[in-house]
């Protein structure tokens, strides 16, 4: 597993973070309405609206660091969640979502419920910048530094941390499968295993 994925991935994970650093923020912008924008709501608010949605949720706020080459700039909150209450004796694979910028809560995890009934803990984050996970400013919501696939990947690994999962497989879907493909080059000792899935996967 280290191998492999040291390989197909150390020399491609700086382009694919440059590349998609833009496409990221852009596709942020773009799907957020536009009154939302200029009446910018941090992450806490916005996702208190969908109090129902929220409530069926087992999630929490998880402190991650703005930048991880300046950890001066202080922290932000990924907003992560189970699809039922994490049991430390069952394994775990956490969810990379599409898009960029796809919200974890727009799945509703019905194609994933197979896991959940097979006893798996099913691990979901909102990326930053997207529904519970938008900043506490709009200056920073707007800013492309803010973004990269990189910083996905180093995200979910601060989540694994802040659960004490201490191995967990990775699912990546869509655009998931480069920062699932990160994560697993940057933390192949606690990554289990791995899977990809395009845009031709048809669920039923």
């Amino acid at each position: 597993m280290k191998s492999f994925f040291t390989q197909f991935a150390k020399g491609s994970i700086a382009y694919i973070s440059r590349v998609t650093k833009i496409v990221v923020a852009l596709s942020v912008l773009h799907n957020i309405d536009a009154a939302a924008v200029s009446n910018y709501e941090e992450g806490r608010i916005f996702c208190a609206k969908e109090s129902l949605q929220i409530q069926m949720e087992n999630g929490t706020y998880v402190p991650v660091p703005i930048d991880y080459l300046d950890p001066k700039k202080g922290t932000t909150e990924i907003y992560a969640w189970f699809a039922r209450p994490y049991q430390s004796d069952k394994p775990t694979f956490i969810l990379f979502t599409g898009g960029p910028g796809q919200s974890s809560h727009l799945l509703s995890v019905p194609k994933f419920h197979v896991y959940r009934n097979l006893g798996w803990n099913l691990l979901l984050f909102d990326q930053k910048g997207v529904a519970c996970s938008r900043p506490k400013t709009e200056v920073l919501f707007n800013s492309t530094d803010y973004y990269s696939s990189e910083n996905v990947a180093r995200d979910a690994e601060e989540i694994r941390k802040y659960f004490n999962i201490p191995v967990l497989s990775v699912y990546g879907a869509s655009y998931g499968t480069a920062t699932a493909t990160i994560y697993a080059s940057l933390f192949p000792t606690v990554v289990k295993a791995v899977i990809l899935g395009g845009d031709d996967v048809h669920w039923t």
